[in-house]
């Protein structure tokens, strides 16, 4: 399979290609990406062409954690927790030859209330025909306490919200990583949480 070299938007001057996040293979005649974060950008392409489809405005300003192509249509789990559907125009055959492929409608089929919202990495995977949501948490424990003398060269350092936190070595920190998994409701629009995936079944999600 032949796919066109992803657009940069906005344009950079330099040989570097955007940070691709998912790349999901919906059809013989259609592939759907995401690259970027904050926001991310949804792109679209049918194998062979020379380029891809990226202008969707509905979708811009939207932060993408992870997609899937469920039933037909593509799916995709947004930083909130929202579940969408994403609905993609075709030819009747399939074969996308009347022009580029584009969204034609975007609907939220799971819609998580403002007090309510969830924090990525968020995961969606698909399981015995039924939509999975996977959240992953970390907690870190700090092992013993400092003294006074050693707490005053207690190192701080910036992170991705502009706030300070300390940072230990690895020797005293213990990091315990917990997953959560909600099947998609479509029928009350919610997540509900399941406390087993099936003695038989494993779950992979990606690094994201």
């Amino acid at each position: 399979m032949v796919l066109p070299r992803m657009p940069t938007d906005p344009p950079v001057t330099h040989d570097t290609p955007p940070p691709l996040q998912k790349l999901v293979v919906c059809s013989p005649t259609l592939v759907a990406a995401v690259v970027g974060k904050r926001p991310s950008q949804l792109l679209l392409c049918r194998p062979g062409s020379a380029s891809w489809s990226c202008r969707h405005d509905r979708l811009q300003a939207l932060e993408i954690q992870d997609m899937v192509s469920y039933q037909g249509k593509l799916h995709a789990l947004v930083n909130s927790g929202d579940l969408l559907s994403i609905s993609i125009s075709e030819d009747d055959d399939g074969s996308h030859a009347g022009g580029e492929p584009t969204v034609s409608s975007v609907d939220c089929l799971v819609r998580i209330s403002p007090g309510r919202r969830t924090e990525p990495p968020l995961y969606l995977v698909e399981s015995d025909g039924a939509l999975l949501m996977v959240r992953k948490e970390n907690h870190s424990t700090r092992e013993g306490s400092y003294s006074d003398d050693e707490q005053s060269n207690v190192i701080l350092y910036p992170d991705d919200d502009d706030s300070y936190v300390p940072l230990y070595s690895a020797e005293q920190i213990e990091l315990q990583t917990k997953f959560e998994v909600f099947a998609a409701d479509m029928a009350g629009s919610r997540w509900r949480k399941v406390r087993s995936v099936g003695g038989d079944r494993v779950l992979f999600v990606g690094r994201w």
